[in-house]
């Protein structure tokens, strides 16, 4: 296992700065996910990890060894793209050995080699077949093995499950973040779906304009953003503003609200009398007044959407604001109707 220290990146294209000053350092065996939306940065940070691009300023170490200019094959690197990138005249077998035999590697050992891995992405038996004979998960997994059948030191995913099915997408999602594990390879994996990060990585960098927006483990970043940016792009989110009414107390602070004093969980205290936001999760309120302490709004159901195993209520605040709450799919609430909703103030956070 190799960790993976990135300092100060940045990468221009012409006049258009695409990184700008990003480092992250990633330890051994850890899975990383890079998650931004289109344009942020997140495929060239992985390329310029891989040599395809080299960076206008900074410096790439794979455990002490300065990578940063050196060409791609002579960095020990893994990579499975978006497009798969599977040789189409060549059997699944010949694929594996490729990369095997352009390292010099002895014809028994890349027999074990193919033999070990084929059976650790479940396609024994699959190693004559050519790439159209695949299905789309298939293929995936070819891609997958052929990245990890050279013993990388790190393995960079660019979107690997973007062109796969919905069903086959959340399959693979575990299937890759057990294969990782296993294996214990330290590993870059780049998308735009926040689900995807979620459930597969050890932490998330958010990026928004070739910047780092917050590095953290996936809890942290969905229930902690350091900026509504980050909460808004993270899963769904309710803001209710406010002024600060009084200092923190045991990790809570008050809020001064159009709907009455609220409370929500902080890292560090806010100024009495400014101005914050108080960041809800739909998912994290419930109908009704719930327990001693909590939070509790007056609404109007404006909109009731059933999505099967859960209905999607739109709430009209007092003042016309709307909050979203994710209500169970046994709720009989339906458009027009007045009803209180309250959350955990543990479930609330503060932000500016």
């Amino acid at each position: 296992m190799t960790a993976l220290n990135i300092q100060n990146l940045c990468k221009s294209f012409g006049s258009v700065e695409v990184l700008r000053d990003f480092s992250l350092d990633i330890r051994e065996g850890e899975f990383v996910s890079l998650l931004g939306p289109s344009g942020c940065g997140k495929t060239t940070t992985l390329r310029c990890v891989a040599g395809f691009e080299f960076p206008n300023q900074g410096k790439i170490v794979f455990g002490q060894k300065d990578m940063t200019y050196l060409a791609p094959e002579k960095r020990d690197v893994g990579m499975v793209f978006q497009s798969y990138a599977l040789f189409p005249h060549l059997t699944v077998r010949e694929n594996l050995a490729f990369g095997l035999e352009m390292r010099g590697i002895a014809t028994e050992e890349m027999r074990r080699r193919i033999d070990d891995i084929l059976q650790m992405v479940q396609l024994t038996g699959l190693d004559d077949r050519f790439p159209r004979e695949l299905s789309g998960g298939q293929q995936q997994r070819v891609a997958l093995a052929r990245a990890l059948v050279i013993e990388p030191s790190v393995l960079l995913l660019d979107e690997p499950l973007a062109n796969l099915d919905a069903s086959l997408r959340d399959d693979m999602r575990f299937f890759i973040r057990d294969l990782q594990q296993r294996v214990g390879i330290t590993s870059i994996y780049v998308t735009h779906d926040q689900s995807e990060a979620i459930v597969m990585s050890d932490r998330i960098v958010v990026m928004f304009d070739g910047q780092i927006a917050q590095v953290g483990t996936p809890r942290e970043i969905h229930d902690m953003p350091a900026s509504r940016r980050v909460a808004e792009f993270v899963g769904r989110s309710n803001f209710i503003e406010g002024t600060v009414a009084s200092a923190a107390s045991g990790g809570m602070q008050k809020l001064d609200t159009p709907y009455g004093i609220l409370s929500a969980a902080c890292t560090s205290g806010f100024e009495k009398g400014s101005k914050a936001g108080l960041m809800i999760r739909p998912e994290n309120i419930e109908l009704g007044t719930g327990k001693t302490g909590w939070n509790t709004l007056n609404a109007v159901v404006s909109k009731a959407v059933y999505l099967g195993d859960a209905i999607n209520l739109s709430l009209r605040l007092p003042d016309n604001q709307t909050v979203l709450v994710d209500a169970k799919a046994d709720c009989t609430v339906k458009s027009g109707d007045e009803l209180e909703v309250s959350f955990s103030p543990a479930n609330a956070w503060l932000l500016v």
